[in-house]
C-alpha cells in the first residue's frame, strides 16, 4: 500500500505527537533512559534538551540528517550512550 503526501504528513504528527508524550513521561518520572526509536522523526524535538539527566538515548530508526548542537546540553550522556543510524552517502567514503 502505497502512501499519499497527505498521509505521510499525518503519520509524521501522529508520530511527533507520540515523541513529546515520550518525552514529557520521562520528564515526569524523572527517567534516564528514552527511546525514540522507529518514529520517523525527521528533527529532535526542543523538548528533549530539557531531560539533562538521561544516559541511554535510541534515537535510531528515524529520519535524522544531523544532530543539533543542543545535544550537549544532555550531560550524562557520552556519544556511546547515544544509539543513532544516519544515512550517509558511500561516495564520501572513498
Amino acid at each position: 500500500m502505497k502512501l499519499t503526501h497527505n498521509q505521510k504528513t499525518d503519520l509524521r504528527l501522529d508520530n511527533e505527537t507520540k515523541a513529546l508524550a515520550h518525552i514529557d513521561n520521562a520528564r515526569m518520572n524523572k527517567q534516564s533512559i528514552l527511546s525514540l526509536s522507529g518514529l520517523d522523526l525527521g528533527a529532535l524535538p526542543p523538548e528533549i534538551f530539557k531531560l539533562t539527566n538521561l544516559t541511554p538515548l535510541n534515537i535510531g530508526e528515524n529520519n535524522l540528517k544531523s544532530l543539533l548542537p543542543e545535544i550537549s546540553k544532555l550531560t550524562n550522556i557520552s556519544y556511546e550512550d547515544i544509539e543513532i543510524d544516519i544515512a550517509y552517502d558511500e561516495r564520501l567514503m572513498k
